[in-house]
């Protein structure tokens, strides 16, 4: 499995031992930092080289892959879950944002192992003051 290197991911490994245990399927890790796992990934997939059976890829990157077909969509997945499943694991509990930003062609390529965003605070009265409208 090929990821970025931040704590989430590292988290992710130390519960390789239960997945082990359950599964028997044997994992290893590739920890990059975000920039170098985008080149290393995408030029692997791109060649097809098969070097990774798992990757983590970000929300921008996912349209794109999933255009070249460089993923599978996940909606026959989702199709044939149980409706246990399909409790323990609801779509729509994804926010919107993150739900509607994944998709390519209303398939849906990828799901969030986490989600980030970003925000601009500011004070309205040193705006004011300024004369700055915020836009």
């Amino acid at each position: 499995m090929a990821t970025v290197s931040n704590p989430q991911m590292e988290d992710m490994q130390s519960l390789v031992g239960d997945f082990t245990d359950k599964t028997g399927i044997r994992a290893e890790f590739l920890f990059l930092p975000e920039n170098h796992l985008r080149q290393r990934v995408t030029q692997d997939v791109a060649m097809r080289a098969g070097n990774f059976d798992i990757v983590t890829i970000g929300s921008y990157d996912t349209p794109f892959w999933g255009r070249y077909q460089w993923i599978v969509p996940l909606n026959p997945f989702f199709s044939g879950m149980s409706r246990s499943e399909e409790e323990n694991y609801d779509l729509e509990d994804l926010l919107d944002p993150i739900r509607t930003i994944l998709p390519y062609e209303n398939q849906l390529f990828a799901v969030p192992f986490y989600a980030e965003s970003s925000m601009l605070f500011y004070r309205k009265d040193l705006f004011e003051d300024a004369g700055l409208k915020m836009p």
